[in-house]
């Protein structure tokens, strides 16, 4: 018989249960309702000029301090994009990623005279210098906008539930190890301050999944890596290391330039913007999710521009809002959150997929704005002005980064079920750095230059982190590359390879079998002979 106490355990857990239960079925039904189209329509009047007013006024905002003569300003971003397309295909014609050229094109644009000395080339103003700063930056920032909402679309929630484990040690571990390091090495070898030594280490500690993801796709298209899940291993937690890069970035960067010295006030301004970050995105993607979520019909595509819309100009309002708040931190966290909330209710409604339009429409977006970001960074780079010491130096501090970065993989990876060969590959694989050090890199240097005091030291300092940015994408974009193209093959077994071994085999053992069945008649052959002769 039970007693008094069982029986209220009992009924406790049957409580506690039911209301797992019914919370379970609360957001089943949340992710399965579909609005009336009429309802969907009414509110996309609504939210669409709504942000759309927004997103233009912010802009406008963030442009105020342009005088009117360098809005004349657009003919060398024209240049840049088209030469830096140019640059990118031929890059990738000698199997370099195009972003590497996309970077050089800037580079050069900045440092040869003809482009800098006021230069004109079919009429057009080809000098680079014309470019108004806040417009630079703006078109820097939506290209920080277009990437965050490409990897909230990418993230496979099935997939990091399935491989979490490996997924989130590979994604942390690597990414607080060398962001620490980096920190550490810029303090004592570049007399960096602690904070600008964390900004640092967190700009270097990303992966890039423009130089990762298309090689390990090219691999995976091969069959190498496919029976242990590599492939899908190192796409997830490059996503997840983007997000922990970009999120602890913008805490770092929200403290180091927070108006208010108070003490407390800057221990409580990284949680504030987590909070507001998440809070903003989990916000945001359910309504999108939730009601901007029906199918268009045949020949129509109005749902499909609406949630793009909204989706963009939501990312940027996130954006450039929070910046104006003080809250640095909080919008590229809440445009990512938005994203990856929006689309898991977008994939359940059958809406999104791997090929799905709302995809290709910002891969399209990404092809235009990838030469822009990578140009304008090259076009930020004086090298007759770069210290060698600096370079020097920094080249220094990157290096021992990667180190430790390279060790702490092959390490994160021991438990993984993976061979010595395996692991080793991973780790390679964890070396390029591009697009995340592209879109973040200048955003201190940012900050320093709009602050309403500007601290020449400051600006100095962002300059460097800039500088040594640019320099991580020169020197680990094309090595890891080539890396994971050339040492791929070598290092990880094809699923082709052990189907051609069950083969072969296979075709062995029915040799073997036709073999012994041939001496077994040949025996009995030569038997019945035998007898009939002594018969």
């Amino acid at each position: 018989m039970e007693s008094g106490e069982d029986l209220v355990e009992s009924n406790g857990a049957i409580v506690d249960t039911q209301q797992a239960s019914s919370s379970s079925k609360w957001f089943t039904t949340l992710l399965d309702w579909r609005p009336h189209p009429r309802l969907q329509s009414v509110l996309s009047r609504v939210f669409l000029p709504l942000f759309t007013y927004a997103t233009l006024q912010l802009i406008s905002l963030s442009l105020v301090t342009t005088s009117p003569t360098t809005y004349h300003s657009t003919s060398p971003v024209v240049i840049l994009l088209f030469l830096g397309l140019g640059m990118g295909e031929l890059f990738d014609t000698v199997k370099l990623p195009p972003l590497l050229g996309m970077l050089v094109t800037g580079l050069l644009l900045r440092n040869v005279d003809f482009f800098t000395s006021g230069g004109e080339w079919l009429g057009l103003d080809v000098d680079v210098t014309h470019i108004a700063p806040q417009i630079s930056t703006l078109l820097r920032q939506i290209a920080l906008v277009v990437i965050l909402i490409r990897a909230g679309l990418g993230l496979d929630p099935a997939a990091l539930l399935r491989l979490k484990g490996v997924v989130i040690r590979l994604a942390f571990c690597p990414c607080l190890a060398e962001a620490v390091t980096v920190a550490v090495a810029s303090h004592f070898v570049l007399g960096f301050p602690w904070l600008w030594g964390l900004i640092l280490g967190f700009v270097l500690a990303a992966v890039s999944p423009a130089v990762v993801v298309p090689c390990l796709l090219s691999l995976r298209e091969r069959g190498y890596g496919l029976a242990k899940g590599i492939p899908t291993i190192v796409i997830a937690a490059s996503s997840v290391d983007d997000i922990l890069a970009i999120s602890a970035f913008g805490l770092v960067l929200g403290l180091n330039f927070a108006a208010s010295p108070n003490f407390w006030e800057l221990i409580l301004q990284g949680p504030l913007e987590l909070g507001a970050g998440l809070g903003f995105g989990i916000f945001w993607g359910s309504l999108l999710g939730s009601i901007f979520s029906n199918k268009d019909s045949p020949g129509e595509n109005s749902a499909l521009v609406t949630r793009t819309l909204l989706t963009l100009s939501g990312g940027i309002t996130a954006l450039l809002a929070f910046q104006k708040f003080h809250l640095p931190g909080s919008g590229p966290l809440g445009c990512l959150v938005a994203t990856f909330v929006a689309a898991i209710f977008w994939r359940r409604k059958g809406v999104l997929g791997d090929t799905s339009s709302l995809n290709q429409v910002f891969s399209l977006l990404w092809y235009v704005f990838q030469p822009l970001l990578f140009g304008l960074i090259g076009t930020e780079i004086e090298l007759r002005k770069l210290e060698p010491a600096v370079a020097m130096l920094g080249t220094l501090v990157l290096l021992i980064g990667l180190i430790v970065r390279v060790g702490v993989t092959y390490l994160t990876v021991a438990n993984a079920d993976l061979n010595v060969k395996e692991r080793l590959f991973v780790a390679l694989a964890w070396i390029p750095k591009a697009t995340v050090q592209a879109a973040i890199g200048p955003l201190a240097l940012d900050m320093a230059r709009s602050s309403p005091n500007p601290d020449p030291d400051q600006e100095e300092l962002g300059l460097k982190v800039l500088t040594i940015a640019v320099l991580v994408i020169l020197l680990t974009a094309p090595f890891g590359s080539m890396a994971i193209t050339l040492l791929g093959p070598k290092l990880l077994t094809s699923s082709g390879d052990k189907e051609n071994a069950v083969r072969k085999k296979m075709m062995g053992d029915v040799e073997s079998n036709g073999t012994d069945d041939t001496t077994n008649n040949k025996n009995g052959d030569e038997t019945n002979g035998q007898h009939k002769r002594n018969s």
